[in-house]
């Protein structure tokens, strides 16, 4: 068992049960008390009065516990909290029987008891319950003489597992043998059981009780109402067969709750909405209740805020919600726009609204057309609301929308990418988002990436570049990767820490985002990128000594070869300029320094070149 523990609560805790597990598995607060089971009194009980509840506990944390609280509650009632004689210290791993004395069991039922035990600094209250169910048989199974109710009563034994016989006015109930009986003849007034227990010997027991069923107020409310606004207001009226107050509650759309609007009988509604009216019985406070309809037709259209600047897959208007369920809404369009042939076809031939309607209908939000030309339009949408016939001369509501398209999606967006040797020299990779273009590269982890501006012209509506990558061990340099230019974004320089490479080669990916309003379109460069240095250096280089790293001014060098080589030390900036140089004859065993004094802060590629190979490692100046 091993258990989690939240800042909320000290005995928040949650344990792992019923798995496999070793003593290495456990981890035990120091204080933890379980209550192991609940024993006594006997599952079923015949004629008791009062009776123990016994239950054992185990101490399972590290450390002697010596007082605890103990609560309990039955049928899910509130607890009580019980005196009990923990009996002095209790040992780790030990158990012990304690007992909650005088409990009432002498009413028939079914009794749910909850014993909850918690020692003092308790850290796991997550096995401190335990349960025992108990059920008692006894003369004594309606506690009551009498019950009452409006248009029911429901009488439950609580003995569910027997069989019961149930008499209304001395009326065997035919097929009522379960624990519950409801009646709504209104004429009852006296109602008996009779229950037999196997587990008492076949003893029977038989109680009566007496009914009183009141007749709920009778209530008339007006039929559902529509008519136009302009009409006026609509009066409802409720009326009752007896004395009675009258509440007329409207439901709040909102949260789904009736509201009090008037607590007259008569009700003027200058609202549509839904109605509910209840009316209660002043003498014996039985109610009923009525629901009714109401729709003054006016219709307004609430359109809100909405994104006038799409991309080419189309355009989401929002009718909103203010007006009756049923209103009818119309698009009728205006524009030109270069349509779709077919579902993933290319652009086809340009298509002309001219006032033509392109929906009619009830829900509530119309999904605009699709412009597929290279150079995005303007569409504009007139919006009518009206009401359902027979009431589509009550109101009507007219706006008139305009959406600026943009086709980001399906221009050709270039970049340039040139790779800067770290021996000398330049690779340029051209890179598009053309499918056909595979858009590779290869470079090794000491060369240095240089992307350049986006090249092409279509893209006159940019409004942002973001630069990103994916894979590990390289890293934009001096930037956040991101733009707003217009015209394109300042030249990303990407460099890798060939420490992070080793000997495996890595496919790393460089991402341009261009946004257009609220399109975006993405071109990506794919990078092979591979170790500056061969296996046999990786042997010689695992014992270099680069220190202090990162250093202020000055880096002591060292590092073992197993040959005597010439060497040359170059320190170069992440732009790939060389910042200092220093050749060294035939040597196996080197020791010496790399001094920055007076170079800015930050990171520098150290450079050790044989006639064979070469290697790269990092310096950070602070």
């Amino acid at each position: 068992m091993k258990y989690l523990q939240t800042d909320i609560d000290p005995c928040d805790f949650y344990y792992i049960r019923n798995r496999t597990y070793s003593d290495e598995d456990f981890v035990k607060p120091a204080a933890d008390l379980a209550v192991v089971s609940v024993t006594a009194p006997a599952a079923n009980l015949c004629n008791p009065t009062t009776e123990d509840v016994v239950f054992t506990v185990r101490n399972v944390g590290t450390s002697n516990l010596s007082e605890a609280v103990v609560t309990y509650s039955i049928n899910g009632s509130d607890r009580i909290e019980a005196d009990v004689d923990f009996g002095g210290s209790l040992a780790p791993d030990a158990e012990r029987s304690l007992t909650i004395s005088g409990i009432d069991f002498s009413n028939a039922g079914t009794y749910v008891i909850d014993v909850f035990i918690q020692a003092v600094g308790d850290e796991n209250c997550a096995n401190n319950l335990g349960q025992r169910t108990v059920v008692s048989f006894s003369n004594t199974i309606f506690t009551e003489p009498s019950v009452s109710g409006c248009g029911f009563v429901t009488l439950n034994t609580g003995l569910s597992e027997l069989t019961h016989t149930w008499y209304v006015n001395d009326v065997l109930q035919e097929g009522q043998t379960a624990s519950i009986l409801n009646v709504t003849d209104l004429s009852a007034t006296n109602v008996r059981v009779e229950v037999i227990s196997p587990d008492c010997g076949g003893q029977s027991v038989s109680n009566n009780i007496d009914v009183v069923i009141n007749a709920l107020p009778e209530l008339t409310v007006p039929a559902d109402t529509q008519q136009c606004a302009s009409a006026g207001n609509v009066t409802l009226t409720a009326t009752s067969d007896v004395d009675a107050t009258v509440v007329w509650n409207r439901l709040n759309p909102a949260n789904g709750n009736y509201e009090s609007v008037s607590t007259n009988n008569t009700y003027e509604i200058t609202n549509s909405g839904n109605y509910r009216v209840v009316v209660t019985n002043l003498t014996t406070e039985c109610r009923s209740e009525g629901d009714v309809s109401v729709r003054l037709w006016d219709v307004n259209l609430d359109l809100g805020t909405f994104d006038d600047e799409v991309c080419a897959d189309g355009a989401f208007i929002d009718f909103g919600t203010t007006n009756p369920p049923g209103t009818i809404y119309m698009v009728i369009a205006s524009g030109t726009i270069t349509a779709n042939a077919a579902p993933g076809e290319p652009s086809s031939e340009e298509v002309t609204y001219d006032g033509d309607t392109l929906f009619v209908g009830t829900q509530t939000f119309f999904n605009g057309l699709v412009d597929y030309s290279p150079t995005p339009g303007t569409m504009t949408y007139t919006i009518i609301a009206q009401p359902p016939v027979p009431y589509q001369d009550c109101a009507r509501d007219e706006e008139e929308i305009a959406f600026k398209r943009f086709a980001i999606n399906n221009t050709t967006a270039d970049f340039d990418a040139t790779i800067e040797l770290v021996n000398g020299g330049t690779e340029t990779i051209d890179i598009s988002d053309d499918p056909n273009d595979s858009n590779l590269g290869e470079m090794t982890c000491a060369d240095t990436l240089v992307v350049t501006n986006i090249s092409d012209p279509d893209l006159s509506d940019l409004t942002g570049l973001v630069w990103a990558r994916s894979g590990s061990g390289c890293e934009f340099v001096g930037t956040t990767g991101s733009s707003t230019n217009p015209n394109g974004a300042e030249s990303i320089i990407f460099a890798c820490d060939c420490e992070r490479f080793q000997t495996n080669e890595r496919n790393l990916t460089v991402r341009m985002v261009a946004f257009a309003g609220p399109c975006r379109d993405t071109v990506s460069l794919r990078l092979t990128v591979t170790p500056a240095f061969s296996r046999l250096e990786v042997e010689w280089a695992n014992n270099m000594k680069v220190y202090p790293n990162p250093s202020k001014d000055v880096f002591n060098v060292s590092f073992d070869m197993d040959r005597p080589q010439d060497l040359i030390l170059q320190v170069m900036d992440l732009r790939g300029v060389v910042v200092s140089e220093t050749r060294y004859a035939g040597t196996s065993r080197f020791t010496g320094q790399v001094d920055l004094t007076g170079r800015p802060a930050g990171m520098y590629m150290l450079r050790i070149q044989t006639k064979e190979d070469f290697f790269t490692t990092k310096l950070v100046k602070n």
